[in-house]
Parts: structure tokens; C-alpha cells; sequence
């Protein structure tokens, strides 16, 4: 069955979304995109604790928990999380040295 919100996540993506590089466990690089958060604190004082990526559900199935993850010059391991139903799954990132 579709829905009409189907299409959003490639929507999001496309929109606010830029380039990173899914670094699986034998290697592979996946050349995709995603919505990147790092970690802030706004001028209301609001936090976001740890950077964050955004993917769509096909694109985190090519990575799995403690895989590398480029975004720009940043390496990141990831640690991957539940998928949030609406077709994307946030994978909270912690910094590392490459890969």
C-alpha cells in the first residue's frame, strides 16, 4: 500500500541533504547522500548531543554498526539505530582519526 508521504525521505534528501561516503566492513566505499547534524548548541540554548546522519532506509542498509563514515574531510564510526518508520534512520556518529 502507498502513501502519500512515500516520496519524502528522497525529498528531504535532495533538499538538505550532502554528499558522504558509507565505508562498509570489507571496505566497499557507498557514495550517497544524507542530512548531516553535528553537534551544537543554538541561541535559545538548545543542544543537539552528538552529530547525526540521516539516510534513507536503503541507504543504511549498506552500513552497518561501527562502519566508517566520510562526510567532507570528517571521519566518523557509525552506530547505527531503529529506523523511525516515515523511510529514514538516523545513525549517531562519534568522530575518529579516518579510517
Amino acid at each position: 500500500m502507498t502513501s502519500p508521504f512515500d516520496g519524502l525521505p528522497d525529498i528531504f534528501i535532495g533538499t538538505f541533504g550532502q554528499a558522504v561516503t558509507l565505508v562498509d566492513g570489507d571496505g566497499v566505499f557507498h557514495e550517497t547522500r544524507g542530512i548531516y547534524r553535528n553537534q551544537s548548541i543554538d541561541a535559545l540554548g538548545m543542544t543537539q548531543p552528538v552529530a547525526v546522519l540521516h539516510v534513507t532506509t536503503s541507504d543504511a542498509a549498506k552500513v552497518a554498526d561501527g562502519d566508517a563514515i566520510q562526510i567532507g574531510d570528517a571521519w566518523f564510526t557509525a552506530r547505527v539505530e531503529e529506523p523511525d518508520g516515515k523511510g529514514m534512520v538516523p545513525i549517531r556518529l562519534e568522530h575518529r582519526d579516518g579510517l
